[in-house]
């Protein structure tokens, strides 16, 4: 998986219950270290995943995006 697709799987905003509207971010993006979270208007981030690729975070975001209902399990 390469960042574009990523990025076309999983959300690019979500609305925390606790930190509200909050848009993906890229945190890391080279050859060994991969990284999102998201984040809203008062810089407070939240779901932050890391990996050595893109498929690994995808794996551990979408795993917390489904335990707090941002996404539904398929």
């Amino acid at each position: 998986m390469n960042k574009k697709e990523f990025i076309n799987l999983i959300p690019s905003a979500i609305d925390h219950k606790s930190w509200g509207f909050s848009d993906l971010e890229i945190i890391y993006d080279t050859k060994d270290n991969k990284g999102a979270c998201y984040r809203n208007n008062e810089n407070l981030a939240s779901y932050g995943s890391y990996g050595k690729s893109w498929e690994e975070v995808y794996l551990k975001m979408r795993k917390l995006l489904i335990d707090n209902g941002h996404v539904k399990e398929s």
